[in-house]
């Protein structure tokens, strides 16, 4: 019997060996390609994709890389394309605890700590910003497997152990970062490179405002506030004192303020509404098994 694969991915270390195995045995793939930029054997494995009629392309944003290969495939065999957006569990932020962290001023960054993710640029802002402001700054983190992102990590704990202010979070349970996440005053998100940030729009669940860089689509997610940073010739943000102190001024207004959001609450009430996780998953069903 025939059945389908489904493959979401930014490295496609094995994916030839996957789309191998699948055409030998007539499966359908839904492929979901994050970069097909930054993976191995690119060439090959982008000649096997256009050479299998049986796969088809998810994308939650048409800023994708890869939109332009899947859209011009379209026309190719019959090939299916389509773009379901980033959601999120509305129950994960329907009871938080906080009632022991409700009265501080929390600043959260939730990142790995792969290249670009800005951790350093948030270190700099929040050492000027610690000159005239009393906060605690929580980052949350995973182990990870790369070594390029260990040696991140290692340098991210060493910069944590001489601020007072600062506390990485590593492999903490899923329920004690929302709970940070729904007490912040803010989550600061300096990333330099992004298609569907997913922590802007759990930002957003969890009613707190965010700042971030104009990277991937964060000007489509309400209840932010995005800082203007010009990028270098690789696409990366520069971090100017012009923009460190605009930054900081954003984040201090949000600290004294007392206000959660920028932007108007039944604009947010519909956006968590469009993509809350049972809306999302239905456009998934309707992909996967249209025409079956």
């Amino acid at each position: 019997s025939s059945y389908e694969i489904f493959i979401y991915s930014d490295g496609y270390l094995f994916s030839r060996h996957i789309f191998n195995w699948a055409k030998r045995r007539d499966k359908e793939i839904f492929l979901a390609p994050v970069g097909f930029n930054i993976c191995r054997e690119k060439k090959a494995i982008l000649n096997m994709v256009v050479e299998n009629p049986k796969i088809s392309f998810i994308y939650h944003d048409s800023n994708y890389i890869d939109y332009e290969l899947g859209k011009n495939l379209l026309h190719i065999n019959n090939r299916r394309h389509c773009i379901i957006p980033n959601g999120y569990d509305p129950e994960e932020f329907s009871s938080i605890e906080k009632s022991d962290l409700v009265d501080k001023k929390i600043i959260t960054t939730v990142a790995n700590t792969f290249p670009f993710k800005g951790h350093d640029l948030c270190i700099h802002v929040l050492d000027e910003l610690s000159k005239t402001e009393k906060f605690e700054y929580h980052i949350f983190c995973t182990t990870p497997s790369w070594v390029v992102a260990k040696m991140k990590l290692k340098w991210l704990l060493e910069k944590s152990s001489k601020r007072e202010w600062m506390h990485v979070h590593v492999d903490s349970k899923r329920e004690k970062m929302i709970k940070y996440l729904s007490a912040s005053k803010c989550m600061l998100f300096l990333s330099q490179k992004e298609v569907s940030p997913l922590v802007l729009i759990e930002s957003c669940a969890a009613k707190i405002p965010w700042v971030s860089f104009d990277v991937g689509n964060a000007n489509s997610i309400p209840g932010g506030f995005i800082v203007e940073a010009q990028a270098d010739g690789n696409g990366n943000k520069i971090m100017s004192t012009e923009v460190c102190d605009s930054v900081k001024i954003v984040i201090m207004s949000i600290l004294n303020s007392g206000k959660n959001t920028n932007t108007d609450t039944d604009i947010i009430d519909d956006f968590l509404n469009k993509r809350s996780w049972s809306n999302i998953s239905r456009s998934y069903d309707e992909f996967f098994f249209q025409n079956k």
